[in-house]
């Protein structure tokens, strides 16, 4: 990552092309670390590059709500609920702070997309009562993704008591405690959940540290039985090792 234009405080990203681009995901996080560093420390100039990110935000969101996370793969599904659901809670923040309804209407936009089915040029997957949120609209259902998505339209509940995104919550909510079998092979997660994808030690230990947040935001008992079992997995002399081989064999078929 480094920054773009001289005086901006926009990251820029080189992809696996080797194009450098402006990433929201990348931009986003880098937005929600500097609004926690203002939190922490009430530092004006990290405010202001949470600001910065946000109004970046604003001037490059599609019509319809979307950014374009993915185009330089796939040009025909190039959207993420990861990114809907971290610029949300980017620009809720930001909109709090300076009172600015332009940020709130952002991340109402924002939200609407992300809850869009797929086949309409969303980020979502309706199946009878489940709702996945997808990082990639091309790809299996990723669990990092889904669950940061989930804190972006957790946020914009908390924040304006919409029964409408209280619904949605709750009903993806209930197909990822259904789906969290899945992503365990027991001894290590998977990345996503058709299984071609181990998780590589970093998002093993990302799931583990979501999945305690999950249990603190919402209480159910499975988050916490989950990111512990994972913990001991990490724990464990042989299992970490088993893992490393799983992944590095799938890197190498790949």
């Amino acid at each position: 990552t480094r920054f773009g234009l001289p005086g901006t405080e926009i990251p820029k990203i080189c992809v696996d092309t080797g194009e450098e681009l402006y990433f929201p995901i990348t931009i986003f996080q880098y937005g929600l670390a500097a609004y926690d560093l203002y939190l922490l420390n009430n530092d004006i100039e990290m405010l202001n590059k949470a600001i910065s990110c946000a109004d970046w935000a604003v001037a490059n969101q599609q019509a319809d709500g979307g950014w374009k996370t993915f185009d330089y793969e796939n040009p025909q599904l190039p959207y993420s609920s990861m990114a809907q659901g971290e610029g949300i809670s980017l620009l809720l923040r930001v909109h709090i702070t300076t009172g600015k309804d332009i940020y709130f209407n952002s991340a109402t936009l924002a939200k609407d997309h992300m809850l869009k089915p797929i086949s309409d040029g969303g980020t979502a997957k309706y199946d009878g009562e489940e709702l996945y949120l997808y990082e990639y609209c091309y790809m299996p259902l990723i669990l990092n993704g889904w669950i940061f998505s989930i804190w972006g339209l957790f946020d914009y509940y908390k924040f304006t008591g919409d029964m409408v995104a209280k619904e949605k919550l709750d009903c993806t909510l209930n197909s990822l405690k259904k789906k969290l079998p899945i992503y365990d092979i027991k001894y290590w997660s998977n990345y996503e959940e058709s299984g071609k994808h181990i998780c590589s030690l970093f998002y093993h230990n990302l799931h583990i540290s979501q999945l305690k947040v999950m249990y603190r935001l919402f209480g159910d008992e499975i988050y916490n039985e989950y990111a512990n079992k994972w913990e001991n997995y990490a724990k464990s002399f042989w299992k970490p090792k088993l893992a490393f081989i799983k992944k590095a064999i799938q890197k190498i078929l790949e």
